[in-house]
């Protein structure tokens, strides 16, 4: 035990502890941040500073670390583990993100500029990853979020037959087109347009004379 009680903030460590936290990627760090307490044992200390200074290193190359999609995924995990629940289209592609950021990151210390840094290498071996979830999630979510055709036979069955019935939709409905405007009841410059899913025309119809 530290003594006195306020020893980190007589010493300016909360101030610290404050800098790091704003300069956290995401909830996880911040609230490791927020836990941290000074340290007093040399060895422990040593360790951190190589860490640190290892991590500077790589800041300081030319391989970029990865640095996007930080995300906190305890509560989707918590979620899933009740008995019927499952997760929403935007947490699966939230996991998937994550996934994918931890997948980055461990690749990038089984690089040969990995030598470089053998604290930090050693210590990305302790982190566990799960591959077959990310190929399961692939499967499911595309790159942009949306859920992949193929993510179930019944879900890839029915979107051919709205494609389907789009199609011979539009067919139909240009051919009505083709033939109002031969008729004179549309302008020629009259063109077919999409508007919240439905086709429509962007010149206004004429009656017929």
């Amino acid at each position: 035990m530290i003594y006195p009680s306020n020893f980190e903030e007589k010493i300016g460590f909360t101030q610290i502890r404050t800098m790091l936290g704003e300069a956290c990627l995401g909830d996880l760090g911040r609230e490791w941040v927020t836990s941290m307490q000074f340290q007093i044992q040399p060895g422990v200390i040593q360790k951190n500073h190589r860490q640190t200074s290892e991590f500077l290193k790589i800041q300081e190359s030319d391989l970029p670390f990865p640095a996007d999609h930080y995300l906190n995924m305890l509560p989707l995990f918590k979620k899933i583990r009740v008995e019927g629940t499952a997760p929403e289209v935007e947490e699966l592609f939230f996991l998937k993100l994550s996934l994918d950021t931890i997948r980055a990151v461990l690749n990038y210390f089984k690089g040969e500029e990995a030598e470089e840094v053998p604290l930090l290498k050693e210590l990305a071996k302790e982190v566990p990853f799960f591959p077959a979830v990310l190929d399961q999630v692939n499967k499911i979510i595309g790159n942009k979020g949306q859920i992949k055709d193929g993510a179930s036979g019944e879900l890839k069955r029915i979107r051919g037959s709205l494609k389907e019935k789009e199609s011979h939709v539009s067919s139909r409905m240009q051919r009505i087109l083709k033939q109002a405007k031969a008729e004179g009841i549309a302008s020629e410059d009259t063109e077919l347009a999409i508007r919240e899913g439905r086709q429509i025309g962007r010149a206004s119809c004429r009656e017929r004379v």
